[in-house]
């Protein structure tokens, strides 16, 4: 904690960030004027995060008047539960924004909830398309672990997408990194997910579907 932190190192000033706690993705991505300030780069920050919003805004537009939101599971569930973030949670906003529809989107909060399989497999089994599916990446590996897996129409249809496909060689993933500054390519890849119709030359680029073995 901070007070272990301070003791440790007496004669080092540190300063504490709370991006993980914003809501919007845009507010994660908006600290890099907070990190700009120790290297006298504010105006380069403001600059880079003036782009990155106005590309996230622009292709939020494309979705704002779709017809058909498709519903989308999320996560993978641990010792039969299921931790479900909340309506107004960082993934929640994505999903939305991305034109599709978040079956908790009524959770007026930002933690994840911890669910028995039966209540999400209750509101949805019918599910169109499933992200961030763990660790695997194939589904073969998900039925080994998860073996009512294909109780979920996503995956049966095959329509689940993982947010690994930029790992390095010792297991790190982008997605946690430059993916939480470049919330902009976030969205870009959900909307290729949702609605390649509304990107059609677009690939992805943190995601990837599940291979079959």
């Amino acid at each position: 904690n901070a007070n272990e932190v301070d003791q440790k190192y007496p004669n080092n000033t540190f300063v504490y960030a709370y991006e993980y706690l914003e809501e919007h993705p845009l507010g994660r991505a908006e600290w890099i004027k907070f990190f700009a300030c120790f290297f006298d780069k504010e105006a380069e920050a403001d600059s880079i995060f003036d782009s990155i919003r106005s590309h996230y805004e622009g292709l939020k537009a494309l979705t704002s008047e779709v017809v058909s939101r498709p519903k989308v599971l999320i996560n993978m569930p641990f010792k039969e539960q299921w931790y479900m973030p909340g309506g107004l949670s960082y993934s929640a906003h994505l999903i939305h924004d991305a034109g599709g529809y978040y079956p908790w989107d009524t959770l007026q909060q930002t933690n994840s909830i911890p669910m028995d399989w039966e209540l999400v497999y209750q509101k949805a089994y019918d599910s169109d398309f499933w992200i961030n599916t763990g660790t695997y990446s194939s589904y073969k590996e998900a039925r080994e672990a998860i073996p009512h897996a294909d109780l979920f129409e996503a995956f049966k249809n095959r329509k689940a997408f993982n947010n690994n496909a930029r790992m390095n060689g010792k297991g790190g993933n982008d997605y946690w990194e430059s993916g939480l500054f470049y919330v902009d390519d976030l969205l870009a890849d959900l909307i290729v997910i949702f609605h390649p119709e509304i990107l059609p030359n677009k690939t992805l680029n943190y995601y990837k579907p599940l291979a079959d073995e």
